[in-house]
């Protein structure tokens, strides 16, 4: 605790910096009122820059599809790429 100069107790100024995930920030806490009625006031800082629009097209969401078109994807690609194998071995075995 402090005293500032017409003899009221304050608390220091704090700063609590977190993490969630790639972004970081600080939590700033500025003493507004007086320890006696018992309240900080609290503001966030970010300290994350803004993005550039190709930093943004790379850090957004990737999209996803429907659970019925991936489950179609995971069944039909094999049998696809066996097919595709077939052919071309095939396409090897008959050069003249």
């Amino acid at each position: 605790m402090t005293t500032d100069r017409t003899g009221e107790k304050r608390r220091p100024e704090r700063e609590i910096t977190y993490q969630v995930g790639w972004k970081r920030g600080r939590i700033k806490l500025e003493p507004a009122v007086p320890v006696e009625n018992g309240g900080s006031d609290a503001r966030l800082v970010s300290e994350m820059p803004r993005l550039s629009r190709v930093e943004y097209a790379l850090w957004r969401p990737a999209a996803t599809a429907k659970d019925e078109i991936v489950l179609a994807a995971l069944l039909v690609f094999p049998a696809a790429v066996f097919g595709i194998a077939l052919w071309l071995v095939y396409k090897l075995s008959v050069q003249p």
